[in-house]
Order: C-alpha cells, then structure tokens, then sequence
C-alpha cells in the first residue's frame, strides 16, 4: 500500500496500488500471480539459490523472479493478510521515471520469456500473451486516439480555412451533433466496467489512508492517470531501442 499519502499524486498512486492488489488476489486463485511485490516478498532460500538467484540486468528483478521460478514449476502467492506501506513518489517527474523503469523491465522480462508462450502452465498460457495483449491494446489505442484527434483537428482547421475564404458561417447549430458510435458505447462500456472494478478492490483491500475514497480522486484515476500509461510505455520502448536506461 502506499504509505501516508499527501501529494495529489500520492493519492491517486493509493487507489493504484488497492487496486493493485485486489487484482493480484484475483490472479492468485487462478495460479497467475506474475509478480510478487518488491518492498514485501518472501523466497524460499533454497529455491532461490536453485533456480540461479535475482538477475541484476533486469529493471524489475521481483517481476523477472517471478517468471523464472513459474517457468520452472513453482508457484507465487499473494496475501491480503499481510500488509505493508511503500514510499511513493511525490511528484510527476519521480513517479514517471519510476514508470519508465517498470516498463522497460517489464519488457525485458516479457523478451526473455517469450519462448514459454502455450508452455509451461499458466506462465505461458496467461501470463505471457496477458502482457504481449495488454501492451499491443494500449498502442493500438494511443494510435487510434492520436488518428482520430488529428483527423478532427485536420477537418476543423480546413473547414475554418475554407469557411474564412468564402465568408460563409463558420460553424452553425445543426453542425453541433452528439451522435452514438460504436467507439462512444465501446467507451462507456470499458469506464462503467472500470469504475466498478476499482470501487470493488477498495472495498476489498480498505486501506486506512484511502477510506474516505475521494469521487473526484477515482475519476481522474480512470480518465486521466491510465490515459497517461500508453505515452510512457512509448517513451519506455523509445529508451529501450536507443540501450539510454539504468536504474
């Protein structure tokens, strides 16, 4: 959980990590607990030393770990009994570079492991093409959105161009419509389904610092603090492709 929130992205990072965790219950009782927490995970030593101890390449060893010793037979767990409170960053720039750092190591893991996709149990069942889907979903997403506002923008800017030179009327009532798509309803759908699902993993987990679970907080979370996630995989890929990242 995060610790003692008191920044507003401290606070939106303490929806994050209930939610979080709610989720990780849910994948534990399907076997496909992908990773075990950094600040509060517990190894048996002697599996440690035997499948090789943690890779010191990889940005998010406790991911890496986890993969490898699933790809091996063993298994992860997540409790809800137990508990324990994590700094998290306080400012934009901090909590970025932290996201980039996740993302590359997730990225290297998900490199390392792709041989296990269909093998190895529900590494290679789940786990495996869950990430591969979930990263292509949210560029195809990105991509979709940047296509459409650069379509609007490019159309609106013509049509006031043009609008300009003829001196006609720029805009007019019956040209401002609300029509329904398949995109809109597709929408609604996703944040209605997601709304719901964090309002549950709070009442699951019920951390004391997030009790009050502010409605302005868990929107922005929604709409704006996962819209953000894309770019950063984005610049993550970028770092990545270019060898410019370290811990």
């Amino acid at each position: 959980m995060a610790k003692k929130p008191k920044t507003f992205m401290q606070k939106v990072q303490a929806i994050e990590y209930a939610v979080i965790g709610f989720n990780r219950k849910l994948l534990d009782l399907v076997d496909a607990v992908y990773v075990t927490p950094g600040p509060f995970a517990l190894y048996k030593k002697k599996v440690l030393f035997k499948i090789g101890l943690f890779d010191t390449a990889n940005m998010t060893e406790d991911i890496e770990i986890v993969w490898r010793m699933l790809s091996q037979g063993y298994l992860a767990r997540m409790s809800l009994a137990t508990c324990v409170y994590s700094e998290t960053p306080r400012k934009f720039k901090a909590w970025w570079n932290q996201r980039i750092r996740w993302n590359i190591g997730g990225k290297q893991t998900l490199w390392k492991y792709k041989k296990y996709v269909f093998k190895k149990g529900m590494l290679g069942l789940f786990i495996i093409p869950f990430f591969s889907v979930s990263l292509f979903l949210g560029l195809f997403g990105l991509s979709l959105f940047s296509y459409l506002l650069s379509k609007r923008l490019l159309v609106s800017y013509l049509s006031t161009k043009y609008s300009l030179y003829a001196s006609t009327t720029i805009l007019r009532l019956q040209d401002v419509t609300f029509s329904p798509s398949i995109l809109n309803f597709f929408g609604f759908v996703l944040f209605v389904l997601g709304l719901s699902f964090t309002f549950l993993g709070l009442f699951v987990i019920n951390d004391k610092y997030i009790k009050k679970r502010n409605l302005f907080n868990i929107l922005f979370y929604l709409l704006i603090y996962l819209a953000v996630y894309p770019f950063n995989v984005i610049h993550a890929l970028y770092k990545m492709v270019r060898g410019n990242y370290k811990w």
